[in-house]
């Protein structure tokens, strides 16, 4: 795996500790100093505050401690994270995908669907630890710029990890209207030349060594993702997005809004004119 010398982890004394416990467990992994980010509201002390956060996480680290500060931030959560993150070294943030209000659940996303539209930073977007390391990675493209870099990315985290691969995939939406007469032939034709743009597009990506599959499938995008992480156990998704404003967002959606809201898997979110890590 990449060597990643700092990692962020945005933590809540609310939220569940999922995100937490995934950035332990890669700052142990990986030997990378840990940031754990607490942003705190004006009614909170921020010396109290930090010492019980540095008592939980000591306690959640157990017996594989890694290198680690606590820094209490103030302001809106998703400003104050993105902030820190941008003006340090930060090499991937780590976050829950949880959404607070019911105007992030359906319009505009949590924090992390917020951080991952914009922040020039790796974002992990877990909900609970891995049972085990990143080694089978699904990777989902469009052979737009941002899905180069995800693919990049995971080829990146996973070169040299023993036992490793992974899986490329392109979903084109279901067919309409449009296509009712013959309509089974029009997608036979269109998975042919999807799949034989697939494979030519793979052909000039060096994946180091690392065993892949390519597989095309017709489907809503994020529904097919999530089934093809399903069944091949994926350990991680990783996909490429790209900056919209909150309004954009809301009335079209993108697909890795989709998966963030729906994710059950730790899902690395890269934007394609940041850092990869």
């Amino acid at each position: 795996m990449k060597q990643l010398e700092h990692i962020a982890v945005g933590y809540n004394l609310h939220s569940q500790p999922g995100p937490l416990l995934e950035a332990i467990r890669l700052a142990v992994e990986v030997g990378a100093h840990l940031d754990v980010l607490y942003v705190a509201d004006k009614k909170e002390d921020p010396s109290r505050v930090q010492a019980k956060v540095e008592q939980i996480v000591k306690t959640h680290c157990g017996d594989r401690s890694p290198a680690m500060t606590v820094h209490i931030l103030t302001g809106k959560v998703p400003v104050a994270l993105g902030k820190f993150c941008s003006d340090g070294n930060t090499d991937l943030l780590v976050v829950g995908p949880r959404a607070t209000t019911l105007r992030e659940r359906f319009l505009t996303g949590g924090p992390a669907a917020k951080l991952a539209r914009f922040l020039d930073v790796p974002v992990l977007v877990a909900a609970e630890p891995s049972a085990r390391p990143f080694r089978r990675a699904l990777v989902p493209v469009d052979f737009s710029a941002p899905a180069s870099g995800a693919l990049q990315t995971a080829i990146d985290w996973l070169d040299g990890v023993e036992g490793a691969e992974i899986q490329v995939i392109h979903v084109f939406g279901k067919v309409g209207s449009t296509f009712r007469v013959d309509q089974g032939a029009q997608i036979g034709r269109l998975l042919t030349i999807s799949t034989e743009e697939l494979e030519h597009y793979v052909q000039s990506v060096d994946f180091r060594g690392i065993p892949y599959t390519v597989d095309v499938v017709v489907g809503v995008p994020s529904d097919e993702i999530l089934r093809q992480a399903e069944e091949i156990d994926a350990d991680l998704i990783v996909v490429g997005t790209v900056g919209r404003n909150w309004l954009g967002e809301a009335i079209i959606g993108s697909t890795t809004a989709k998966l963030i809201k729906r994710l059950r898997r730790p899902t690395l979110v890269v934007h394609p004119m940041g850092r990869t890590s």
